[in-house]
This record gives C-alpha cells, sequence and structure tokens, in this order.
C-alpha cells in the first residue's frame, strides 16, 4: 500500500515554480505556431501549482500568470499582413460547464485531484480543501447574468453546481457498484469537498486584505463588474467585493463553516459563564473572588468573538410583522429573478410556467388570507 503523505508543500518552491512558468511565458516565440498551445500547458501548469499556494500568495501570481499568458498569445507575428478583426462577441450564458474557458480543465485537475486522494489514503480535510480551491476557480470562471455578470462565487447557477457534479461523477464511475469501501470514500471526500467549500471562499477573500492594496484593488477591478463603485480608501477591499455582491441580492460569507464551529463552541461557553455569574450574584453567600473568575473568563471569551456577531446578538429579537416583511421581500426578489428567466421561455415550457405560477398564486392567496377579487377593478373604477 502506497505510503500516506503526510507533508504540507513548501511554499516557497511552489512560488519559485510559478516564476518559472511566468519565465517560460515571457520565453515563447511569437512567431511559432506552437506558441498558443504551449501558452496554455503552461497557464495550466502554473494555475494548479498557485491552487496549493496559501490564499495570501495566490491572487499577486494569478495576476502574473495571466498577464504573461495574454501576452505570449496576443504577440504579433511581424510577417502577417493586417486582417479584418471581427467583431466583439457578447458573453453567452451556456448551460454546460464545459463550454466556459478553462473549466474543462479544472474540471481535469479536480478528477485527477479526488482520484489521488482516494488512491493513496489521504486525510479528507486536505484533499477536500484543495478539491474546494478548484472548485472555486470554476466558480470564478462561469459568470451569473442574474448578478450584474460577476463570477458565481455561491455558485447559484445550475450551470455552476454542474461542474462540480462533473468532477464528482467522472470519479464515481470509475468505482466498482460492488466495492463499497472505495463508495463510501468517495462519499465522505464529497462532502470533505462541500464542508470546505465556505472556508476557502472566505480565505481567499481576506486574501484581498493581506496583500498590496493597489494590486488587490486593480484584481477586484479585473474579476468583480461594478466594484469600483464600492471602492475606497476607507474600507478593505474585501468588503468592496462584498457590497457589489449585495447590490445584486447576494450574499457573500464573512466566516467559514470552521470559524462558524468555533464561534458557536465560544458561544456556548459565554451563555453558560454568563448564567453561572448570575446565579452567583444572587446568592447571599458568593465569593467575591469566584465572581471576578467568572467575570475575567466572560470578559476572554468575548474577546475571541467578532464583534459583530455580539453586536447581532445583543440586538433586540425581530417580531413577527418583521420576520414576515424580510420573507416577502426576499420572495418578490426571487421572483423578480424568476420573471426575468421567463421572458426566455417559449411554446409549451412557458404554459408550464404559467401553470406553476396559477398554482402558488392560489396557495399565497389561502395561505395571506387575500380575496383575489379585490384585484380586478370595479366599473364605478
Amino acid at each position: 500500500m502506497p505510503a500516506k503523505k503526510t507533508d504540507a508543500p513548501d511554499a516557497d518552491a511552489l512560488t519559485s515554480e510559478v516564476h518559472t512558468a511566468i519565465d517560460a511565458l515571457k520565453a515563447l516565440d511569437p512567431s511559432a505556431k506552437d506558441t498558443p498551445s504551449k501558452a496554455d500547458a503552461l497557464k495550466r501548469e502554473a494555475d494548479s501549482t498557485i491552487r496549493k499556494l496559501p490564499a495570501e500568495r495566490r491572487n499577486t501570481l494569478r495576476t502574473e500568470v495571466r498577464n504573461a499568458h495574454k501576452a505570449a498569445k496576443e504577440a504579433p507575428v511581424a510577417s502577417k499582413a493586417v486582417e479584418a478583426r471581427p467583431a466583439p462577441q457578447t458573453t453567452v450564458y451556456a448551460d454546460d460547464p464545459l463550454a466556459y474557458e478553462g473549466v474543462p480543465e479544472l474540471v481535469a485537475d479536480g478528477v485527477k485531484e479526488f482520484k489521488a486522494g482516494l488512491a493513496l489514503g489521504l486525510k479528507l480535510g486536505n484533499v477536500g480543501e484543495r478539491l474546494a480551491r478548484i472548485l472555486l476557480d470554476t466558480r470564478l470562471a462561469i459568470r451569473n447574468p442574474d448578478a450584474g455578470n460577476l463570477p458565481d462565487l455561491m455558485a447559484d447557477r445550475k450551470t455552476t453546481k454542474n461542474a462540480a457534479n462533473l468532477v464528482y461523477s467522472r470519479v464515481r464511475k470509475a468505482i466498482s457498484d460492488d466495492d463499497q469501501k472505495q463508495l463510501d470514500a468517495h462519499g465522505a471526500l464529497v462532502r470533505a469537498t462541500q464542508n470546505k467549500a465556505s472556508d476557502v471562499l472566505v480565505d481567499w477573500l481576506h486574501s484581498f486584505d493581506t496583500s498590496d492594496r493597489a494590486e488587490a484593488a486593480q484584481i477586484a477591478l479585473e474579476l468583480f463588474p461594478g466594484v469600483e463603485k464600492h471602492l475606497n480608501d476607507d474600507a478593505p477591499v474585501s468588503e468592496a467585493i462584498r457590497a457589489v455582491y449585495a447590490a445584486h441580492d447576494v450574499t457573500l460569507p464573512r466566516y467559514g463553516r470552521t470559524e462558524l464551529a468555533r464561534i458557536d463552541r465560544r458561544l456556548k461557553k459565554l451563555d453558560a459563564a454568563t448564567k453561572d455569574l448570575e446565579a452567583l450574584q444572587d446568592a447571599d453567600d458568593a465569593d467575591a473572588s469566584d465572581i471576578a473568575k467568572l467575570e475575567d473568563t466572560i470578559s476572554d471569551l468575548k474577546a475571541e468573538i467578532p464583534a459583530d456577531v455580539l453586536e447581532k446578538r445583543s440586538e433586540p429579537e425581530k417580531t413577527d410583522a418583521e420576520r414576515a416583511t424580510e420573507a416577502i421581500d426576499a420572495a418578490k426578489a426571487q421572483l423578480s429573478k424568476a420573471g426575468k428567466r421567463f421572458k426566455k421561455v417559449r411554446g409549451a415550457d412557458k404554459r408550464k410556467a404559467k401553470a406553476q405560477m396559477y398554482v402558488i398564486i392560489r396557495e399565497m392567496a389561502e395561505e395571506f388570507e387575500l380575496d383575489l377579487s379585490a384585484l380586478v377593478p370595479s366599473d364605478d373604477a
């Protein structure tokens, strides 16, 4: 049986590999016929290496690789006559994830990583994180027309979800139906990847605030249409990214699954310590030193919990009316998106969608005790 891999990759060595690929891209002969294919291969190799690096190192290197790759492929051939350029193409939102540039290679990388994890018995968390990084790249490659053409970071589109499912299904097809051990390992690795998705996304967003701000802002401008409206010197770049998504009713997470679990444990300890303190303070024979110790414990726990989480807990609980209003606003936003999609539907599919909406309207009329006749204008009116 192959030995399990435990050593983490050396970040400096990996960075050096990326710089070697960048140098190779810059050294390509622009007049050679195979330059485009060589440039693509070098970029794939560099991107694969970058995904193994800590988040704070990835953005800058990705920009360097992208620029070198673009320069290599767009370099003019001196002997070639000037040709008429085709008109710029409008963005096409294909349903097939493999129709998007870079996604076929990312899916192939994901399958390779997944199979290696199963074959070598690597730790689920480690492999899941590497797969989650690859799938984050697919989300960056696939745009969401319902969210201002922004990268589909939350995988709201079925197309984006299908990119991940392609990785899982291709590996699953290679496993025999009677190999229960491998089937269980496959399922466990899928769950590990999904669990790591929010950690990787949040970590990547934070990386915009740990690198050079001007450079981070430039990368944000390249990736996120409309982010320039939210960029300012007083706020982190990651907040500008969150703001441009919020403008399109998409909420990016502030904390990953692992961090949320840690916060939840701290909150439970805080609640327990607060109850103990209240009980001591109500006791007639309470020892002042015990009260002081609990107060110190509570202070330490609060210091380990993000301020926005504590602030949210201190807010008065929302009324049923406020919760109902929020739910109605969210439903309106979703129906607005559905309406935009509906305008593109034709024929039998359109009739089917209308029938579904009539059912929903009847159900909502009953749920909200609505008198639908009030929607019909009277003769007097």
